[in-house]
């Protein structure tokens, strides 16, 4: 039977963006270029007041994507 170790991050910062439909995956290959290994992506609905009535009188979609990163501290503000 194989050992298996597990690594564990200290000094680790997550990064969380709520983004409008179909963008998530350009900030995640924004990401990788500075160097995170991948992200989480989750789809989400929007159910505020702006969603329902837009701003200024524009539709604003409700449809989202979640997107969740997690890189080291140095990593952190380049991303």
């Amino acid at each position: 039977m194989n050992e298996r170790s597990i690594t564990y991050l200290s000094d680790a910062f997550l990064i969380t963006c709520v983004l409008q439909k179909e963008l998530a995956e350009d900030v995640l290959a924004a990401a990788k270029n500075i160097g995170a290994q991948g992200a989480t992506i989750s789809y989400a609905r929007g159910t505020g007041i702006r969603e329902r009535m837009g701003l200024l009188g524009v539709t604003i979609d409700e449809q989202k994507e979640v997107i969740r990163i997690i890189v080291s501290e140095e990593q952190a503000n380049l991303v």
